[in-house]
């Protein structure tokens, strides 16, 4: 028997095509992957229409009734007193809320 027998004899005929065959598969795998990847580009003729409807309030105001209210300012409804105070006392430029007054005894 010479050394290329034995080779054979060790791993098999069957076992070295299919190493070669997964050695193979592996490398058509991988040759996408190292390829540089190209964004598909779309150019526009024209820009959109950006609309704003409505009112855009940029003020800090609490809402009752449509009517608006300013920061500290306090509401009486159905004999509840209602302060516009911040949502989030660390904000300063924050939303506004309604919070009920508690009534000292």
């Amino acid at each position: 028997m010479n050394k290329r027998d034995s080779v054979w004899h060790v791993y098999g005929k069957g076992t070295c095509s299919v190493q070669l065959f997964v050695f193979a598969l592996s490398l058509l795998l991988a040759l996408p992957l190292s390829l540089p990847v190209m964004a598909k580009e779309i150019s526009v003729k024209s820009q959109p229409a950006l609309s704003l409807e409505g009112t855009f309030n940029t003020q800090r105001v609490c809402f009752y009734q449509g009517q608006s209210y300013s920061l500290g300012a306090v509401i009486a409804i159905e004999g509840v007193l209602l302060e516009c105070q911040p949502e989030k006392h660390f904000e300063s430029n924050g939303a506004l809320k309604w919070v009920k007054i508690e009534k000292k005894s």
